[in-house]
């Protein structure tokens, strides 16, 4: 989202007011038998630490930071950014009936959807997860 942000995305002529999340939960995953996997940090930096044991959510996800709103690098820490890119991945797709929020900016793209989305998951309005 940062590199559309930032206009870095030559391919995507939007901005990222017009993202949508899709927001589903690790219980569901696993219950639909989609094996997801984790990651400490962006899964593309070699040395990041996968799993698929949801125990070992606790100790490889920096749940403090998680809940940060600025999550840059300090001179303390300088691998804030990489462990905010933590990552749930699931092979192939995620089918429709697993989730369980639409997350989207502003009340215009909450109504386009809610139009198109009747009987689907709920559509929330959600500002602050966006820049």
């Amino acid at each position: 989202m940062y590199s559309i942000h930032r206009r870095n995305v030559e391919t995507y002529d939007g901005d990222e007011h017009d993202l949508v999340y899709l927001r589903t939960t690790v219980e569901d995953l696993v219950a639909h038998e989609l094996d997801p996997v984790f990651t400490d940090r962006n899964a593309a930096l070699g040395f990041c630490r996968f799993s698929q044991d949801v125990a070992d959510l606790d100790t490889m996800i920096d749940w403090p930071l998680m809940c940060e709103r600025v999550w840059k690098n300090t001179e303390a820490d300088r691998q804030r950014v990489e462990r905010r890119m933590a990552e749930c991945l699931v092979y192939g797709q995620v089918p429709w009936s697993v989730i369980r929020q639409v997350v989207v900016y502003g009340e215009r793209h909450a109504q386009m959807l809610r139009g198109s989305l009747v009987g689907g998951p709920r559509v929330s309005v959600i500002p602050d997860w966006y820049f």
